[in-house]
């Protein structure tokens, strides 16, 4: 009988308790709106126009990770190092209409990297260059050196450039996009740098092919090293589209001290370009400087090209350094 009745009794409690909370949310029904949890997609940035859907399913699903930039969420390709040994990060950069993962340079070079104790960052860039020239953008000597997770975009002395910093970048109108090309590579790769520091790699290399080893030293000049360690250009040509005038390259050789590899070639108009760039290197005394003629593999399997484990062995010999734990 008691045990009937304290049954009866918790029941009463739990139906009043209930009760007591139905009301009061009916009491307050905005305060009980506003309490609802966002949905991830409702919190999460809106993803960058620039990425097809159709490119995701190309890509390495394991491989994947997002990251954020004020033109909206993009992907990057993260490969960890499997030596045991780490060496720092690479960011690599593809060149126009190309992806994360081509076949060429870039895939191969993630592969042989991360066995060599690199971690890798594959960036995407957008697959449209500005319709317009953009102007070398000029480093400010007022500027104090940057923190390593400090937010390191591209300056420039242009309009177009200033304009990337804004909220509308690569908002989808042709014309927003255009002039805010420099500012969507500038903010990624900084994105990037985060994510390897992330992962306790503070000694990065950027590393572009072909467009992407313009748009790479377009960023890399206006860098301070504790950022930016070394860069790696493959495949540069003196003038591509969206950067202005044949001499993009002279703001860096100016007492840049950082060591930077220039591997271009074999075909004549790449050698003529490089041997242009290295003419003016060699006149400035740059002694981190280095020019490197490609040699073609006999076959595309990644061991028999010799030019990528080149890379490999210049960074491993001029850029690798002793790791910190950030500051």
């Amino acid at each position: 009988m008691y045990r009937t009745m304290a049954k009866h009794t918790c029941s009463f409690f739990r139906t009043s308790r209930r009760a007591v909370l139905a009301a009061s949310l009916a009491a307050f029904p905005v305060l009980a709106e506003e309490a609802a949890p966002m949905s991830a997609a409702e919190a999460a940035p809106a993803i960058a126009p620039d990425i097809r859907q159709e490119l995701l399913h190309e890509l390495p699903a394991a491989d994947i990770r997002w990251l954020e930039a004020e033109s909206g969420r993009f992907p990057v390709l993260l490969r960890r190092e499997v030596l045991g040994d780490s060496r720092g990060g690479v960011i690599l950069l593809h060149g126009y209409q190309r992806n994360l993962n081509w076949p060429e340079v870039i895939k191969p070079l993630r592969e042989l990297l991360s066995e060599g104790g690199w971690y890798t960052v594959s960036v995407p860039l957008p697959p449209n260059p500005p319709a317009q020239d953009l102007a070398p953008p000029e480093p400010d000597p007022m500027r104090p050196p940057m923190a390593k997770d400090e937010m390191a975009g591209a300056a420039s002395g242009t309009e177009a450039a200033d304009a990337a910093a804004g909220p509308d970048a690569g908002a989808g109108e042709a014309k927003s996009e255009q002039a805010d090309y420099r500012g969507i590579v500038a903010q990624r790769v900084t994105a990037a740098v985060k994510l390897l520091n992330g992962e306790g790699q503070f000694n990065v290399v950027l590393l572009g092919y072909e467009a992407g080893a313009n748009w790479a030293l377009d960023h890399f000049k206006v860098q301070v090293r504790d950022s930016l360690a070394g860069l790696v250009m493959i495949d540069a040509r003196n003038r591509v589209r969206g950067l202005a005038n044949q001499e993009w390259f002279l703001g860096l050789l100016v007492d840049e001290k950082r060591p930077v590899l220039d591997m271009s070639g074999p075909a004549e108009d790449l050698q003529a370009d490089a041997a242009r760039r290295a003419g003016v290197a060699r006149r400035a005394k740059l002694p981190a400087y280095r020019s490197m003629r490609r040699m073609k593999p006999d076959s595309s399997v990644r061991a028999d090209d010799p030019d990528l484990a080149r890379v490999r062995a210049w960074m491993e010999k001029n850029v690798r350094r002793e790791l910190v734990s950030g500051k």
